[in-house]
């Protein structure tokens, strides 16, 4: 009796937006049967920056944590860092757990002024 081979065939491709793609399908494996599939690897994500208070007193810095936590747009747990920055001076690198993750900043790090904070999913 001749094996079959598996058959792979790609029905649809579709991007909401550049970078955001899926894909689905069918595949027949070897027994003859039809297998339905959707991959979606979309890289598209949110990111969340909260500061503990709007106002940190010099000098005071480490007592007010940066909490971070990205998104994914379609499913899935994000890893990897987010780059916390107060304009181009990098205040920290948060490494994620479970899509979220927080650092405290170095005492002095900035001088006394206004800052806009930004965060970075790299």
């Amino acid at each position: 009796m001749a094996r079959r081979r598996a058959r792979q065939v790609l029905m649809a491709a579709a991007c909401g937006a550049p970078g955001n793609c899926a894909v689905g399908g069918a595949i027949d494996d070897a027994k003859g049967q039809s297998h339905a599939f959707v991959a979606d690897e979309s890289p598209v994500t949110s990111t969340s920056l909260t500061l503990s208070r709007t106002s940190i007193r010099f000098g005071q810095e480490r007592e007010q944590p940066i909490t971070v936590a990205v998104s994914p747009a379609t499913g899935g747990m994000p890893s990897g860092k987010v780059l916390v920055k107060a304009g181009s001076a990098t205040l920290c690198t948060v490494t994620l757990a479970k899509g979220k993750g927080t650092c405290a900043l170095a005492a002095r790090k900035l001088r006394p002024g206004h800052y806009k904070v930004t965060s970075t999913y790299r």
